[in-house]
C-alpha cells in the first residue's frame, strides 16, 4: 500500500515527521511519499508530488491548528495563494477521486468548508481521524487499521448488520412452519455467508494487501 503524507511544516512539522517514521515502519520507505524525504533533489518538484499521489492508495493530509491560517511574509494566507504546495497537494488528490483522511494534530479541528478555496473544500467531507499525543500510538494504530480496512478494535464494538443477519436467519429456521429440508437449506445459506465474510475479512482485513484503495472505500462508505 502506498500513502501520500500532505502536511504544513511550520505547522505539523514535527508530529508529520513522527507519523512518517511509524508508517514507513508498517508500510516501508518506498511506499511513504514525504516531500523532503522523498524528492529526488535535481527533479521538478510539482511534477514529483502529482505523480506520487497518482501512485498512491491513500493521501492523509496532516492538519495542526495554523494549518489554515499560516500566512506569507506580507500576511496573505498561503492556502489562498493558487501556487499552495499543500493546496495544491490537497485538490490533486480530491481530484483524482482516491481516498482523502484528513488527520487532526494537537487539537485542530476540520476547517469550515467556507473559509477554504473552492478546489479543496472537498476536503470537508471526508472522515477525519484524530490523532492525540497522549494516544499517540493508539490512535495511530487506528489509522493504520483504517488504511488496511479493518475494524478499530479498541473502540470495543463491531458493526451488528452481521449478528442482525444470523439472527433473522435463526428466527426464520426455528420458528417458522419450514420443513426439514427447507431448513437444511436456509442453514447451508447462512454458513456460506458465514464463510465468505471472514475470508474476505482475513484477505483485506488481516493483510490490508490485496485492494487496499476499495478496502478503505468500502469502510467509509458503511
Amino acid at each position: 500500500m502506498k500513502i501520500f503524507l500532505s502536511y504544513r511544516r511550520d505547522d505539523t512539522g514535527g508530529r508529520a515527521g513522527r507519523l512518517f517514521d511509524v508508517l514507513v515502519a508498517r508500510f516501508g520507505a518506498q511506499n511513504v511519499f514525504q516531500d523532503v524525504s522523498s524528492a529526488a533533489p535535481g527533479f521538478d518538484f510539482t511534477e514529483r508530488v502529482e505523480q506520487a499521489i497518482a501512485t498512491s492508495d491513500a493521501v492523509l493530509v496532516v492538519i495542526g491548528p495554523s494549518w489554515l491560517d499560516s500566512a506569507t511574509a506580507d500576511g496573505r494566507r498561503r492556502i489562498d495563494q493558487p501556487d499552495d504546495f499543500v493546496r495544491h497537494e490537497v485538490g490533486s488528490a480530491l481530484a483524482s477521486g482516491m481516498p482523502v483522511v484528513p488527520v487532526l494534530v494537537d487539537d485542530a479541528e476540520l476547517p469550515l468548508a467556507e473559509r477554504l478555496p473552492d478546489d479543496i473544500r472537498g476536503l470537508v467531507h471526508r472522515q477525519a481521524v484524530s490523532v492525540r499525543d497522549e494516544s499517540w500510538r493508539q490512535d495511530v494504530d487506528d489509522l493504520i487499521r483504517r488504511l488496511e480496512g479493518r475494524e478499530q478494535t479498541t473502540s470495543g464494538t463491531r458493526r451488528p448488520w452481521l449478528i442482525a443477519g444470523i439472527a433473522g436467519f435463526l428466527r426464520i429456521a426455528f420458528f417458522s412452519e419450514l420443513s426439514r429440508r427447507a431448513r437444511l437449506e436456509i442453514f447451508g445459506v447462512l454458513a456460506g455467508m458465514v464463510a465468505t465474510f471472514f475470508l474476505v475479512f482475513r484477505v483485506v482485513g488481516f493483510t490490508g494487501e490485496m485492494y487496499p484503495k476499495f478496502a478503505l472505500r468500502f469502510w467509509n462508505a458503511i
